[in-house]
């Protein structure tokens, strides 16, 4: 039942992302964003978020996909430590939360630049500057937002094939919904999430990082203004 009312939920997502009309040619990645999510008490977003329908990975396809990681992360994992306790204990809930307690496997690394990523659905990967520099509940806000990637692969798919930055950033923005709606669920301030990615920027900006993929990612502007936004929602 849950994943029918959520899949309407997020209709107009997969319109807006598809279609191109001169209504939609205005809008900017965050209407997009808040278009596609509506009006609706936390507590039925949070219902929906979780009945949300996601790729299920077995063992061996996480074998691959670590075999898969990019050598400068796969030769530098953390294998034990008080960091790795520490996000292990913070992420398990999440985790849990979103029904990947045994579909996800954390993969903590060693790199300078912060940076975390859903690799193939099912690897959560996390730099040890990332990890280590965000407060318990940023890193569970940053968490939630990966985690949400495998919710809308079909729209990131579509996105990246057509060069869509709008289309794409519109995308990451439901992913920081999806990890607003996790926090507030857990019991926690959503603005955690804005504050994590604040922190990820500056960081980002000492060590003069810009991703690859950086077109495909908001600013951090429009990050702020969803946010901001779409937290007024939940108060309602």
């Amino acid at each position: 039942m849950w994943q029918k009312i959520f899949k309407r939920f997020f209709c107009i997502a997969s319109l807006s992302l598809t279609i191109s009309s001169p209504a939609t040619a205005v809008q900017n990645a965050v209407e997009i964003a808040l278009t596609s999510i509506g009006t609706a008490p936390t507590s039925e977003m949070g219902k929906r978020v979780l009945s949300l329908p996601f790729t299920v990975r077995n063992a061996a396809y996480r074998r691959e996909a670590l075999a898969q990681l990019p050598p400068n992360i796969r030769h530098h994992r953390i294998t034990e430590g008080k960091l790795l306790r520490r996000v292990e204990h913070l992420i398990r809930p999440v985790l849990e939360l979103h029904r990947r307690s045994d579909k996800v496997e954390l993969y903590l690394y060693q790199d300078k630049i912060p940076q975390g990523m859903l690799f193939r659905e099912c690897v959560l990967v996390l730099s040890d500057s990332l990890a280590g520099t965000l407060k318990d509940d940023e890193l569970i806000g940053i968490v939630g937002h990966e985690l949400a990637h495998a919710y809308f692969m079909d729209e990131i798919v579509a996105a990246r094939k057509r060069q869509d930055g709008r289309a794409m950033r519109a995308v990451e923005l439901e992913c920081d919904a999806v990890a607003m709606i996790t926090l507030r669920v857990m019991g926690k301030d959503p603005g955690h999430l804005l504050k994590g990615l604040q922190r990820i920027t500056v960081m980002s900006k000492s060590k003069s990082y810009q991703s690859s993929s950086y077109w495909m990612h908001p600013q951090i502007a429009e990050r702020e203004e969803f946010a901001q936004r779409f937290i007024q929602l939940l108060e309602h």
